[in-house]
């Protein structure tokens, strides 16, 4: 795209490939343009015969332009652990408006929801919007865990146990109050906050295995597949901004003591959980398409104690605080995301587009069948051009 607009007169020779960091050739190039019916080859790339590598691999021949044209395949994923009822209603009834839009452009979609420990399907694929609506509205009025009244109470907690401590007469020899105050506090608060953290990250752990193997189901489906992936986060440090406060308020006086850092103990950190989790989907040909509206739990109280992050003082919402795992999940695959309602539109109006029209590259991987993942990376030549 140039300026969010796609370009459409791009050739085999404007782009550069590469696995592992290494060019490789592309033997195979088409461009699909479903809006105006194009879906011949603007190269000469596709017709010239496979390299000698590939033929010595006994591959076949590289597919021609009409079979680039796939049918896309939409999955709608309602996350019923991180998704607020006040997002819920809003993506929903954006979702019921958009529906026949991507079916006209030859989608064909299945909603399904996520809970703790597995995804089930609502609607299976089709293409009746009726049928699809219904499904929206069975999931309309699921209760998630309130991971936001949990993490305010435990807070809050914190605010009223100094007093009750500091009320204790302390006999001779004890330390003065104020010191016996910070050190049980700190104990105290600290597990409290472990165990809030273990309770999301359970629940984040049991997410990623369920989600690994809808993916593996998916791989068999031959077409392109969209996942519109409807959540307000996915918390890859859970509890983030509640250890900021218990670092604001502990941490520098007991935090080595402890083992623990601005952001949590390092054991509730999932990063690489998710890094496995997008491998597998883009090994699935699986693009993310996160939308939620930044709702979710959150600290606004917390918030307003100015607790120092990297960045300044945290004025973020747990829920994007812990977003980053959708942002992740969009950018690495080739998705888009949408954090708020009012960037629904834009955001069904760039899936549509991503649908409608894209680019094919054929080449012929020098680690076929090694069972490894591989980093492979699309660059355009023409400067200003995503």
């Amino acid at each position: 795209t140039r300026d969010r607009e796609p370009v459409r007169d791009l050739t085999a020779e404007d782009f550069e490939l590469l696995v592992d960091g290494e060019p490789v050739d592309i033997v195979n190039f088409g461009f699909v343009d479903r809006g105006s019916g194009v879906d011949a080859p603007t190269s000469e790339e596709e017709t010239d015969p496979v390299p000698a590598e590939a033929e010595a691999s006994e591959l076949p021949p590289p597919a021609t332009a009409d079979a680039a044209v796939e049918p896309t395949t939409v999955i709608v994923l309602v996350d019923q652990l991180f998704l607020s009822p006040l997002s819920r209603s809003r993506v929903f009834e954006t979702l019921s408006n958009e529906i026949e839009r991507l079916i006209d452009l030859g989608a064909t979609i299945m909603i399904v929801a996520k809970t703790r420990e597995r995804v089930e399907i609502e609607q299976d694929f089709t293409t009746s919007p009726e049928l699809l609506r219904s499904a929206l509205q069975s999931l309309a009025d699921v209760a998630p865990p309130n991971y936001s009244a949990e993490i305010r109470t435990t807070a809050e907690l914190w605010d009223i146990a100094p007093l009750a401590v500091e009320s204790r007469q302390t006999g001779p020899g004890q330390p003065t109050p104020a010191i016996r105050t910070s050190a049980i506090d700190a104990q105290s608060a600290f597990q409290d906050a472990r165990g809030v953290t273990q309770r999301i990250h359970s629940d984040f752990t049991a997410s990623l295995r369920a989600l690994h193997r809808f993916l593996d189901a998916l791989a068999g489906l031959p077409d392109r597949k969209a996942l519109v992936y409807v959540a307000d986060q996915l918390p890859v440090r859970p509890a983030e901004l509640l250890w900021r406060i218990w670092w604001q308020e502990y941490g520098i006086e007991h935090g080595s003591r402890l083992g623990v850092s601005a952001t949590g103990p390092s054991e509730f950190d999932s990063s690489l959980q998710l890094e496995e989790l997008i491998a597998d989907a883009t090994s699935s040909r699986v693009a993310f398409y996160p939308i939620g509206t930044d709702s979710g739990p959150d600290l606004a109280d917390a918030s307003s104690r100015g607790v120092p992050s990297q960045g300044g003082t945290v004025t973020r919402t747990t829920a994007s605080a812990g977003a980053d795992g959708l942002q992740w999940l969009s950018e690495r695959t080739g998705g888009r995301s949408a954090r708020g309602a009012g960037t629904f539109d834009g955001f069904f109006s760039d899936l549509a587009r991503d649908l409608d029209s894209y680019y094919s590259l054929g080449f012929v991987s020098p680690y076929a069948g090694d069972g490894e993942s591989h980093r492979l990376e699309v660059r355009v030549r023409e400067r200003g051009i995503q």
